[in-house]
């Protein structure tokens, strides 16, 4: 598989397409379990191959490809339980005023 991320990181579409069938087995639970939404869980692995996709060109740089997939990932998730809190904030807010 870590040939398949130097495809990526030379642009090969085919190479990504197996990547994500690979790897979207084993993020998907987890993400899942995480934000407790498979509507949310899809978009945020979504948008993880997204920049995997955009940033391709960091994969020729890291020593663990897969490492950094899932740090894009963590980020994902991470983002998106700091925007429910300022959701929750904003709307408790606006209940006051």
């Amino acid at each position: 598989s870590s040939v398949w991320f130097r495809q990526i990181a030379e642009g090969d579409e085919t190479a990504f397409t197996k990547v994500f069938y690979h790897y979207n087995r084993y993020i998907y639970p987890y993400v899942l379990k995480k934000v407790q939404s498979d509507g949310t869980a899809k978009e945020i692995i979504q948008d993880a191959f997204m920049k995997l996709w955009i940033y391709r060109d960091a994969l020729k740089e890291t020593s663990s490809p897969e490492g950094y997939l899932f740090r894009i990932v963590s980020n994902l998730i991470q983002d998106h339980f700091s925007k429910k809190a300022r959701e929750v904030k904003m709307l408790q807010k606006v209940k006051k005023d």
